[in-house]
């Protein structure tokens, strides 16, 4: 939430951007204040003033254009010392303005104490303002998301963990609080465009989130858990349900922030390839044992002892040191993985044109093989439905011949080339650095960051589709459980006793709203809360308990309506014109 003393140094613009500056008003300095300095433009000059309640200054622009002076307030020190609309801010005492975004400059000038000498060094580009100004630039950068987050107005974008936005605008309106940004696609187009939350919003938001999952008896709220609860498929086993809570878990090992900035850039190393569908083991073997020299499948381990076995992310690293594609046997949750990681697999889905046509396709590519066609098409399907965003590319298996192994080389080869979202202070590595910072070695053994084999096993035919196999194909032997899914199921009580225990320490109603309101409010985040619900359930008769459904409701309302009181009530339009200026 804003303070009231920040939303008191922020106003608008009553006039339109659009309108050209302003007739010169103040005299300019003498030539002898002119300063030249070592990387500024030659008719660059300094000015100082002392700081009254505000600077006096309106400004536009942001890091894709530089800072601008759009208005000097009437007898204000600036005024006095001939700054002027279409003057460029270059530096505010020792800041450089030159690559900061309007939010940035706006908070620098809003920090600064009232008394304090400043210094800035301007210059005069009325041209670039005239074309600024008309053209509606100022911010551009890009960032990846580290958090989920769910829209609370129509003017809002939702987005989960991994998301890539272009960032236009980090003054939406002229307010602190939200930004202006576009959507970016897979295919690297932009989609629609909307409002997100600033990056100190995004604090308070991913602060919260973390919180919530932490609090015993929390489930996951909102439209996306039931979307994850849905991809999970009835069959799944309960021992493999923690896809989304290890990408949470990830968050914090890493120490990402909730937003992070980043350039497109073509990879500095062989990044992995997963390839989903019946013919998986297939393909892959065929591109190793043809193309030795490109591919190499990357062996997996027993997990801590245990019978099921997983690829270890140092495996990948070792093989890409090797100048070489880490072909990948894994599961669709393993592929979200690797792509927060930073690793970028390509995911090539086989796409099976019918049941009997994965039978013919098999018999003729592996004869010995035992494989049920039936299992294999119901699996395909699945992941269709469920794992198609992760698919970098689709490719038919329909018809005969190899078509289908020149087409997965082909793509391979163009995605290869083409650029990735890479994280902006990684741009100028070397090949062996970006490795080291894609997996250290340290956080190789970790549970989190290891992908569990056999895609094909993701799904447990548990759920009665389509009832006992008929089709003569006897199954191979499988020694290893099923594996993780991409799924964030449904949460699991024990017993009835436990979630009695659990839910008595729920707060409720009212009350827990306020709590809420006012821990968050104070930055305290709520990291106490659940002690403070259960000593006042101890003094209240438990005449109801908290059901799944307004457990969820409350935890949605939490995150759904804290830390946006910063956003005007204008923000419910629809539209994205350009704000105004602001005054510091």
């Amino acid at each position: 939430c804003l303070s009231p003393s920040v939303a008191a140094d922020i106003s608008d613009i009553d006039s339109d951007l659009s309108h050209p500056p302003s007739p010169k008003t103040s005299p300019r300095l003498p030539a002898a204040a002119r300063m030249n300095s070592p990387g500024y433009s030659p008719d660059s000059r300094v000015v100082q003033f002392v700081k009254a309640r505000s600077v006096g200054l309106q400004l536009a622009g942001g890091n894709d254009v530089g800072i601008f002076v759009s208005s000097v307030q009437e007898g204000s020190p600036a005024d006095s010392q001939g700054i002027e609309e279409g003057d460029q801010i270059l530096q505010v005492n020792d800041t450089s303005f030159q690559n900061l975004t309007r939010e940035e400059a706006v908070q620098h000038l809003m920090k600064l104490p009232p008394g304090e000498d400043v210094t800035l060094r301007i210059q005069s580009k009325q041209d670039i303002y005239r074309k600024m100004i008309s053209s509606n630039v100022g911010d551009s950068f890009y960032i990846r998301t580290h958090f989920d987050y769910e829209k609370d107005t129509p003017s809002g974008l939702s987005f989960v963990r991994g998301d890539v936005f272009h960032v236009l605008d980090t003054m939406y309106r002229g307010r602190l609080g939200s930004w202006l940004a576009v959507r970016m696609g897979r295919d690297l187009q932009e989609q629609e465009k909307g409002i997100i939350p600033n990056q100190s919003r995004a604090e308070q938001f991913a602060s919260l989130e973390s919180v919530l999952k932490a609090t015993p008896g929390t489930n996951p709220s909102g439209a996306r858990a039931e979307f994850w609860k849905l991809r999970g498929l009835r069959g799944a086993k309960k021992t493999l349900r923690k896809s989304r809570e290890d990408l949470s878990a990830l968050t914090k090992q890493g120490h990402y922030p909730p937003y992070e900035r980043v350039v497109l850039k073509e990879a500095s190393f062989k990044r992995p390839v997963v390839i989903l569908g019946p013919i998986t083991d297939i393909a892959m073997q065929k591109l190793s044992t043809e193309q030795p020299e490109l591919f190499e499948i990357a062996p997996s381990v027993p997990r801590d002892g245990a019978s099921s076995k997983v690829i270890k992310l140092d495996t990948v690293r070792q093989i890409a040191e090797k100048d070489k594609h880490a072909l990948l046997d894994i599961t669709p949750s393993a592929v979200e993985r690797l792509n927060y990681v930073q690793y970028y697999p390509m995911v090539v889905f086989c796409e099976p044109e019918s049941r009997q046509g994965i039978k013919a396709m098999r018999q003729w590519l592996a004869p010995e093989s035992r494989k049920s066609s039936r299992r294999l098409y119901a699996q395909a399907s699945k992941m269709k439905k469920y794992c198609s965003h992760l698919f970098t590319a689709t490719i038919s298996l329909s018809g005969s011949g190899n078509a289908w192994y020149e087409e997965i080389k082909g793509i391979i080869r163009t995605q290869q080339s083409q650029p990735i979202w890479t994280a902006a202070e990684h741009v100028d590595v070397a090949l062996e650095d970006s490795l080291d910072l894609l997996n250290p070695p340290r956080r190789a053994a970790s549970g989190y960051l290891t992908c569990d084999s056999h895609a094909n096993s993701d799904y447990d035919d548990t759920d009665g589709e389509g009832g006992a196999y008929t089709d003569g194909e006897a199954e191979d032997a499988y020694n290893h459980p099923a594996l993780s899914r991409s799924s964030e199921p449904a949460q699991t009580y024990p017993s009835d006793g436990v979630r009695e225990q659990v839910t008595e320490q729920q707060p409720q109603g009212q009350w827990a709203q306020e709590h809420i309101r006012y821990a968050v409010c104070r930055g305290q985040l709520c990291a106490a809360w659940p002690c403070a619900a259960a000593t006042a359930s101890t003094n209240q008769p438990q005449r109801r308990q908290c059901s799944i459904s307004s457990c969820r409701d409350y935890e949605h309302e939490a995150v759904r309506k804290r830390f946006t009181r910063a956003r005007d009530d204008s923000d419910e339009d629809e539209g994205y014109e350009w704000g105004p200026a602001t005054d510091v």
